[in-house]
């Protein structure tokens, strides 16, 4: 395909709407289009961009501009009011999708801002400095697949005519860039491995002495590489990599971008039916497939994961109850496997009262014991004085909503970009049980997912 097909696509459209007396209402378009997502690539021309496949490639979408935003500034306000104000106001149907930091209060004092009340977005020196703390948008351009389905999604306004245009610059068509991966030069943990012993040795000590329960440490690694990524061509890389994972990339401008490649559903909706999971307790992989059997059934016999896993499944359900029409259907735990690591998982199912509860529900149950702990209250304090970095979107959470349908994740085995800089995040859940050496060890082979791409050193 070439440009000439999507001029043409384009140009009956838009002969239509130039003649539609009510041309300036917004308006959601779409078309049913030729060809897959793999032949488009990323342009430098239109941003933000932002790139969703779903675990098992049931569909995926890349999104294009920001048509319309809505920014919350104080989760303890009513603002979810002041949302449905906004969505009444755009098109039928369109797509709204989410982005959220780990810690949603603003109000909260840490150590990277000792002013109260102060929003992330404002502080420039944060690497997090233009990722808003929580905020909706609706994109200019979409590209969704689902099955062998593909559909171009363009919202509407009052600029008709530079539809064309706007489409080309979103779209780098058929690119045969060739790219190679830079290198890093310098790796930094923050903790450092000494740091990180004492803090899980210390929370251990907590959790004996008082009525906390667990508590999920996070650790990040910086590297320096000797050149900037080539952005859009490592996300074809990272796509590929872990099939039993979302694939999340967010690129805001053309240096700064944010991924995930995280097995963890937050919620899923579809209409008032919902799908959520618990995944927590996590052991690695084999290095023969024997091994790896053996693993498996030692991760399901430990008593240290399948508590920090019981966690997660008694919050979820305590939390989801309430807005449920009957019981919910709890499946047996079984493992995820994923490249380097298997986790624990249970899947639970529910109907919801009424689907105009769903998003209200979302923020209830973000953050899970599976990336703050029990008590929640009580863990994010720890975690706060613990450590000395910002999670921004790591473990927060991503989703999108169209009509009815909607899915939300939790960002784990994220990475931060910001030109030649990469941070890598990576958490591990402490319970009495755990042994801090232990730990260490999950956060590093959970940390291979990016790290195996720049050097064997590091």
């Amino acid at each position: 395909m070439d440009i000439h097909y999507w001029k043409e696509l384009l140009s009956t459209q838009i002969d239509v709407l130039l003649k539609d007396k009510i041309s300036l209402q917004p308006k959601w378009l779409e078309l049913e289009v030729k060809g897959g997502l793999e032949s488009f690539q990323f342009s430098d021309k239109v941003f933000p961009q932002f790139y969703f496949k779903s675990r098992g490639e049931d569909y995926q979408f890349l999104l294009f501009g920001e048509a319309r935003s809505f920014a919350v500034k104080d989760v303890q306000s009513d603002w979810m009011s002041d949302f449905e104000n906004f969505k009444k106001k755009l098109p039928q149907n369109c797509l709204i999708y989410l982005r959220a930091d780990f810690d949603i209060d603003n109000k909260k004092e840490s150590n990277f801002s000792k002013s109260k009340g102060t929003s992330r977005t404002f502080l420039s020196a944060s690497p997090w400095a233009g990722f808003p703390s929580v905020q909706f948008s609706v994109p200019k351009i979409a590209l969704f697949k689902k099955n062998d389905k593909l559909t171009l999604c363009i919202f509407v306004d009052e600029n008709v005519q530079d539809l064309t245009d706007l489409l080309i610059d979103c779209l780098n068509l058929n690119s045969t860039d060739i790219f190679s991966m830079p290198k890093a030069i310098n790796r930094k943990d923050n903790p450092s491995k000494e740091g990180w012993l004492k803090n899980v040795s210390d929370v251990i000590n907590e959790i004996k002495t008082t009525s906390l329960e667990k508590v999920v440490l996070a650790r990040k690694v910086e590297l320096l590489l000797d050149e900037a990524i080539h952005l859009s061509k490592w996300r074809e890389l990272l796509k590929k990599n872990e099939e039993n994972s979302y694939t999340v990339y967010f690129r805001s401008n053309k240096d700064k971008c944010f991924f995930t490649l995280s097995p963890e559903r937050l919620i899923k909706f579809s209409k008032c039916n919902l799908e959520t999971e618990a995944l927590a307790g996590t052991y690695p992989r084999g290095d023969s497939i024997a091994e790896d059997v053996k693993i498996e059934k030692e991760l399901m016999t430990s008593n240290k994961d399948r508590l920090e896993h019981q966690y997660v499944i008694d919050f979820l359900k305590e939390t989801i109850s309430p807005y449920l029409l009957g019981e919910i259907k709890e499946s047996k735990t079984d493992v995820l496997k994923l490249n380097q690591v298997q986790h624990l998982k249970t899947n639970l199912r529910g109907q919801l009262k009424s689907i105009d509860e769903a998003l209200k529900l979302v923020f209830d149950l973000h953050p899970t014991p599976a990336v703050c702990g029990v008590p929640t209250i009580d863990a994010k304090k720890i975690i706060q004085q613990k450590e000395n970095f910002e999670r921004g979107w790591y473990t927060g959470v991503f989703g999108w909503i169209k009509g009815d349908e909607s899915e939300f994740i939790v960002n784990i085995r994220a990475c931060l970009i910001n030109d030649r800089r990469l941070s890598i995040f990576s958490g591990a859940g402490i319970v009495a049980d755990s042994n801090p050496e232990t730990e260490w060890k999950e956060i590093e082979q959970k940390t291979k997912i990016y790290l195996n791409y720049f050097s064997e050193n590091f």
